[in-house]
């Protein structure tokens, strides 16, 4: 029996061993030197018996760098089973956990070892719902502790559990959470690194990322006020913070630092290039491009915002040459890439205006080509095959096996069910059925599928087929809404008069209050909407939501232009 006791309790104690050790080797510490900067509180016991493991000794530290270490020494009896050590900063001098510090195996074959463990900031937080954006915030508590206490858990040689603590009163007052963590990551990681964690959280670009690397820049330059580089993603940290005049003149105040630091800064150049391109100052941003361009630097924003500043001069054919310098470029598999990204999206913007077909779908294959099927470029690329160039198959062959990502509104599902509706908008008789059921499963039937089929002449036609085989243009989603209001709605006029053409009703009503969708234009403030709205035949003066005219209610509103745009003598529809 006591055989199968030890196998078992062996077998336990491995891998719980097994676990804990990887995230253990982080957290051991060099021993502190106490010195003139450093704290200290500690506790002894002499009477120890050495009969038994015991904590025989427990002192707390705090070093240059902030950081709080618990020393603590290990008494081992005999061998056996390696026991675990937690070190846990605690409100109470009896703690229930949560417990942040990951445990550390204790070296059953040396009677006496010392362990130094960085003492971990217990994360205590509230939450709240924001009613604004509909979800529930967590805000981290300022927390201070009063005890720092030692756990040694092990299993005696018959396999029962046993467990030693030592409690130390040591009060901490902790910092924020975010500036704790900012602190911790440019000790453990060095300042080139904690810097490019800096920039990839600011390419991420969510509210929460742009918050922690404001945070861990701040808590850098606080360290060290001649980073150049830490400047320079300070700014872009204030113009993605704070577009608009007040986050470019902030932008451009920390580039002006990061240039006093290092006048030959090339990517402070190329950023305040494209800080004084968007504050108007086209000739600082030409003088600040051309000096960054002498050295020929990997770059390639140098190239993605020198487009930007002469499309803004209405120099179309000189951007597309600064913009192909990007593309062309290989792909360099850092941050840069987002640059060569931003120069697809502008170049394929400009031929799209254009509407040079083969110019488009060569930019889509060569976006694909650099960023992999599995990116949303494919999407794109599918829909500009299907929308544009009438080629269903192409896009099928695409998407078929893709496994892109979330892409917003162009669903790669949407996408491929618009390929088959326009297959089964032509197919002969004994395809149809096949194309359509497909079709089905990708983009069912619905308001948002006609609003998508609208959104060109060439998918129109599947549109059109739809109507004629019984389906209703002006079928309503869940929130009351037609294809036609969702596009009136999104100032997509070239698809609302699409629409209108297969049939849909601009007076219908919509919506939970039922609202005529010829007066969302009137609601919206958007005169251009009314002007065509007319022009597809809505005649205003018939036009009422709860017994109040359109002339109405922008008479209500005193709106001259939309006066003006409703005008008199509407035809009726």
């Amino acid at each position: 029996m006591k055989f199968q006791i030890g196998i078992r309790a062996c077998c336990a104690w491995l891998i719980m061993t097994a676990l804990t050790s990887m995230s253990v080797r982080a957290q051991i510490a060099n021993p502190p030197t106490p010195g003139p900067s450093s704290t200290a509180s500690g506790a002894n016991d002499d009477t120890i018996n050495r009969n038994e493991d015991a904590i025989s000794r427990l002192i707390v530290t705090q070093d240059a760098d902030g950081r709080w270490l618990a020393t603590c020494e290990i008494a081992m009896a005999a061998k056996r089973f390696p026991p675990l050590l937690t070190i846990n900063a605690s409100a109470t001098s009896s703690p229930t956990g949560p417990f942040f510090t990951a445990p550390v195996p204790v070296n059953p074959n040396e009677r006496a070892r010392s362990y130094t463990v960085e003492l971990v900031r217990p994360d205590v937080f509230s939450d709240s719902y924001n009613t604004q954006l509909n979800i529930v915030e967590r805000t981290h508590k300022q927390v201070q502790t009063e005890w720092v206490v030692a756990t040694l858990k092990g299993l005696k040689d018959d396999g029962r559990p046993y467990e030693i603590k030592k409690v130390i009163k040591q009060t901490i007052k902790w910092p924020d959470r975010q500036i704790w963590e900012a602190d911790r990551s440019i000790r453990n990681d060095g300042p080139s690194t904690s810097l490019a964690n800096a920039v990839r959280l600011i390419d991420e670009g969510t509210r929460e990322s742009l918050f922690d690397a404001r945070t861990l820049l701040e808590r850098l330059l606080l360290k060290n006020g001649k980073i150049t580089g830490a400047y320079i993603e300070m700014a872009r940290v204030a113009m993605k913070t704070n577009w608009g005049p007040e986050g470019l003149h902030q932008a451009r105040r920390y580039l002006d630092s990061a240039l006093s630091i290092d006048s030959t800064s090339v990517n402070a150049l190329i950023l305040r290039g494209y800080v004084s391109a968007h504050q108007g100052h086209y000739k600082d941003a030409e003088k600040d491009f051309t000096s960054a361009s002498q050295s020929n630097p990997p770059n390639l924003w140098l190239w993605s915002n020198w487009g930007e500043l002469l499309m803004m001069q209405g120099q179309t054919e000189a951007a597309i040459k600064m913009y192909q310098k990007a593309i062309n470029h290989p792909p360099t598999h850092d941050t840069y890439d987002r640059a060569r990204a931003d120069a697809f999206e502008k170049l394929i913007a400009i031929y799209e205006g254009k509407h040079d077909l083969d110019a488009l779908e060569k930019l889509h294959k060569n976006r694909v080509r650099d960023f992999g099927e599995d990116s949303c470029h494919v999407v794109s690329y599918a829909l500009f095959a299907v929308q544009e160039k009438d080629d269903p198959d192409v896009a099928i062959d695409l998407l078929k096996d893709a496994n892109p990502s979330d892409c917003q509104f162009n669903s790669s599902k949407e996408a491929l069910g618009m390929a088959y509706y326009m297959k089964w908008s032509r197919a002969s008789e004994a395809k149809r059925l096949e194309y359509i059921n497909r079709a089905r499963v990708y983009f069912p039937v619905g308001s948002r599928l006609f609003y998508r089929l609208g959104s060109s002449v060439v998918t129109l036609k599947a549109a059109t087929s739809l109507v004629k085989a019984g389906e209703m243009v002006d079928q309503k989603d869940n929130d009351g809404m037609t294809a036609l209001a969702y596009a009136v709605k999104d100032h997509e006029y070239d698809t609302a008069g699409r629409l209108i053409k297969v049939g849909a009703n601009p007076t219908a009503t919509v919506g939970e209050q039922a609202v005529p969708v010829a007066l969302l234009p009137v609601f919206t403030n958007d005169p251009q909407g009314i002007r065509l709205m007319k022009k597809w035949g809505v005649n205003y003066s018939s036009v009422y939501f709860q017994g109040v005219s359109a002339m109405n209610y922008a008479r209500k509103m005193n709106n001259k232009k939309l006066l003006d745009a409703l005008g008199s003598g509407s035809p009726d529809i």
